[in-house]
């Protein structure tokens, strides 16, 4: 037996094991596999678009702030202050 420590017990480790087995016929006998590479590459540029679509609200917001921050009433760049160091 080797020196090194492990996180969990035999018998987890192979019960994660059989649900990965298990896991896999079923999408191996739910959908051929033209479709799991389709539905595969859906998922990621739907995330892919998702995440350059929260980029630009980033942005946007970042630009709003900037211009409340110039403001030419005081009381809101110290409400920004006060919001944005909660």
């Amino acid at each position: 037996m080797s020196g090194r420590r492990r996180s969990k017990p035999d018998h987890q480790e192979h019960e994660i094991e059989a649900l990965f087995c298990i896991f896999n016929l079923f999408i191996c006998r739910a959908a051929p596999k033209q479709y799991i590479q389709e539905s595969r590459v859906q998922i990621l540029e739907k995330t892919c678009n998702r995440i350059k679509r929260l980029r630009g609200e980033i942005d946007e917001l970042s630009k709003r702030i900037s211009e409340l921050m110039t403001s030419s009433s005081d009381t809101i760049p110290r409400k920004l202050q006060y919001l944005l160091h909660q």
